[in-house]
């Protein structure tokens, strides 16, 4: 995997730390789904962009590379991903992109409320959408989405509503 890795961003395994990072940011400029119109293409180039994610994470653990600023996108690209992957029913994998955020705001919260609000997971969603009201109280699609979710607490602690998580809990494989 090491080997591929490299491979995968067009370096050699003696590169150094700025060089893979050049090289990984050049490649995701070239594959970036929102630089298609076409939805095949689209799709294309978030498969590439999954693969050149992996391969940039996996030699900079190989690495050992402990600067974080490598590692973290900054706030837009954070949620243009995470939003781009909630939209492709990624949810995990969204969490995970939105997270390496070098900072958070309103929106910031407010997606991953979105997030975990997809994945059942109420009282963390409403306390993310709490945060993003707490940035901007003024925000009316904020406190909708944290009322939504708040519902949502009361509903799950109902029978009925048990009855209702247990029969839509995704199955593992």
């Amino acid at each position: 995997m090491a080997r591929s890795a490299y491979d995968t961003l067009g370096v050699k395994t003696t590169a150094s730390d700025d060089e893979i990072r050049r090289a990984y940011h050049n490649a995701v400029k070239k594959c970036h789904p929102d630089g298609f119109t076409d939805p095949e293409q689209q799709r294309k180039g978030q498969e590439q962009l999954v693969k050149l994610n992996l391969a940039y994470e996996s030699i900079l653990r190989q690495n050992g590379t402990r600067n974080h600023e490598l590692y973290q996108l900054t706030l837009e690209e954070a949620k243009r991903v995470a939003q781009r992957l909630m939209e492709n029913g990624e949810s995990e994998s969204a969490l995970k992109q939105l997270r390496r955020s070098c900072s958070r705001d309103g929106d910031w919260y407010f997606i991953e409320g979105n997030i975990l609000f997809r994945q059942h997971k109420y009282e963390e969603s409403h306390k993310s959408y709490r945060s993003a009201v707490y940035t901007d109280p003024d925000n009316l699609e904020y406190r909708r989405a944290a009322l939504s979710a708040a519902l949502m607490i009361k509903k799950q602690k109902t029978i009925f509503g048990q009855v209702r998580e247990l029969l839509h809990r995704p199955q593992k494989k």
